[in-house]
């Protein structure tokens, strides 16, 4: 049986990894078991905690988008504002064309819907607030407030990234826009 000291002098390199491994690991499981209240937010824990989250989403939507053979697409810009969902999964939205305000419907790109009572109930509480929409043929990125609505329904649970998407025109949004969260960045 090797002798631990030893082995601490002998891998001195290895000692330390796995140290700072355990360490992070033991430092992540107590931030995310800390329950969230006003002396934790105090402590500054529920940042920590909400930096951690938008760093992993971060590199998971960046591993997406490095992945996808997806086509790089220039939206179409428009501002408008979200009118209710269609009970399918897509949005209503309004936007200006010609001075007029049109209603639209349009899917909501590289997300599959999976709580349409939820994506409903989130849209609800959306409606009629600013909304920047980025078309992408017949599918749409929806800004409100500096946040995708495509990654509010996927980090709510009420979506799913859509695993073979026709291009990762998203993913790279989704990166950046967590990346700016764990820098502490306003879009």
């Amino acid at each position: 049986m090797p002798d631990w000291e030893d082995f601490k002098y002998e891998h001195p390199a290895l000692y330390r990894g796995v140290t700072a491994v355990a360490m992070a690991v033991l430092v992540s499981a107590m931030v995310v078991a800390v329950p969230d209240n006003d002396a934790t937010r105090a402590m500054g824990l529920m940042a920590l905690r909400d930096r951690g989250r938008a760093a992993c989403g971060a590199m998971y939507w960046e591993t997406r988008a490095g992945l996808g053979a997806g086509v790089a697409l220039s939206p179409q810009v428009h501002y408008g504002f979200v009118t209710g969902a269609d009970g399918d999964g897509a949005v209503l939205i309004s936007v200006p064309e010609n001075q007029v305000f049109v209603a639209r419907k349009v899917k909501l790109a590289n997300i599959r819907v999976t709580d349409l009572q939820g994506e409903a109930a989130l849209i609800k509480e959306k409606r009629q607030m600013d909304a920047r929409v980025e078309l992408y043929g017949d599918a749409a990125v929806i800004w409100i407030e500096g946040t995708p609505l495509n990654l509010a329904l996927v980090s709510a649970d009420m979506a799913v990234p859509d695993p073979n998407p026709p291009t990762n025109i998203v993913d790279r949004v989704f990166a950046t826009h967590l990346w700016n969260k764990v820098k502490g960045n306003k879009e």
